[in-house]
């Protein structure tokens, strides 16, 4: 069966015909199938969605759930993703995946991903609407967090900064997060700023410095195209998160579904890299 014929035959899809025929005509637009046959799923035109809304870019991996009985059975993901400031939009960009049984997504794959979304936003002019980069700073960011430092501020995902430091440096998170759960109005978002950073812990004197400076250049960022009160909170990962076990788990629904009729296309690794593109890139294209 093709695509089409397998989506349309699952359950949850079968009233979904027209949904499933433009998901698979922009998946495989010809301007990007050949990103597509090596996995990397390019959806960089919904950057074009937010106008000019000021918004952050978001990255991470996904871990697929194994895939039952074939030989390439384990897969992950690196997604990109765009929120505007109030979370009202969000929006995949680019992912690539990987069979990790025989690749790495590496450090290396996080840098040439984030550059051609990078490079898409300052040919569509719209850096000036970037407020900044959100990330866990794991190792294998960090190339790509110097990178994108050189166009729009860095910061660390409040969750995963709390997690990491809260045991060791309770100050700090005490006092990035006073940040992060304070409202900002355009009018007022200065002073208010400063009263929160007029004491700076002595610990981790550097981050501190960097982190809160990055935080005050994302508030001037949106506040110099959007009059909306602004609480930091949203700035995070969470929701990439949330749509990436969403996304996971509509992907292995449909691989099971798939491993009954077309098993054969996980056993040759170029063939199995082309299929689970297509078939990840339809599912976040027909629910994202």
């Amino acid at each position: 069966m093709n695509l089409e014929e397998v989506f349309i035959r699952h359950p949850l899809l079968a009233a979904r015909g027209r949904d499933v025929r433009r998901a698979i005509r922009y998946v495989e637009r010809q301007s990007h199938l050949i990103e597509l046959n090596c996995g990397l799923i390019n959806m960089v035109s919904n950057l074009q969605l937010f106008g000019e809304q000021p918004f952050v870019l978001i990255f991470d991996e996904f871990h697929f759930r194994h895939v039952p009985n074939v030989l390439l059975s384990r897969w992950k993901s690196l997604a990109i993703a765009a929120a505007n400031m109030d979370g009202t939009k969000f929006k995949f960009l680019y992912l690539q995946v990987v069979p990790t049984d025989v690749h790495v997504l590496g450090s290396n794959e996080i840098y040439e991903g984030l550059k051609v979304v990078v490079t898409s936003i300052l040919n569509l002019g719209l850096a000036q609407n970037v407020c900044g980069v959100i990330s866990d700073r794991r190792t294998a960011n960090l190339k790509s967090l110097q990178y994108v430092a050189n166009y729009f501020p860095v910061l660390w995902d409040e969750v995963h900064m709390k997690k990491k430091l809260v045991t060791r440096y309770k100050d700090t998170v005490d006092r990035l997060g006073k940040i992060y759960g304070s409202t900002f109005e355009r009018n007022t978002w200065k002073q208010k700023f400063s009263e929160i950073t007029s004491s700076t812990p002595n610990e981790l004197e550097e981050f501190n410095s960097n982190e809160v400076l990055n935080l005050k250049k994302l508030l001037a960022l949106n506040f110099a195209k959007s009059s909306t009160p602004l609480n930091l909170s949203r700035v995070n990962s969470s929701d990439l998160e949330l749509r990436g076990f969403i996304l996971t788990s509509h992907v292995y629904d449909i691989l099971k579904f798939i491993h009954v009729t077309d098993a054969d296309k996980f056993t040759d690794i170029r063939a199995a890299i082309q299929y689970f593109s297509r078939v990840v890139g339809i599912v976040t294209f027909i629910y994202n």
